[in-house]
């Protein structure tokens, strides 16, 4: 169980790792760009765009399956049935 409530506290870093990783993309490929052409800078900012949401949206359902996760387990060990809880 205590391995479960490290999942709760870790759910935070994952997101927050994850809109880093986004905002690293979006700022890296938009840089890398603006010394090209204006074509090219609204290019990469889309694409840096998606990027940032695409991660910003992958860090928020991992940060909910694993609290959901822990409910989870939390719950089947509330039912007191030992074969339930290991099996789960």
């Amino acid at each position: 169980m205590l391995g479960r409530s490290f999942e709760i506290i870790g759910t935070p870093l994952i997101m927050a790792d994850s809109i880093s990783a986004g905002m690293k993309e979006f700022f890296t490929e938009t840089n890398m760009s603006l010394m090209r052409s204006p074509i090219d800078f609204a290019t990469q900012l889309a694409k840096g765009s998606v990027g940032l949401v695409q991660h910003t949206i992958e860090g928020a359902f991992r940060s909910a399956g694993r609290v959901t996760n822990s409910i989870g387990a939390g719950l089947a060990l509330l039912t007191l049935d030992k074969n339930f809880y290991e099996t789960r």
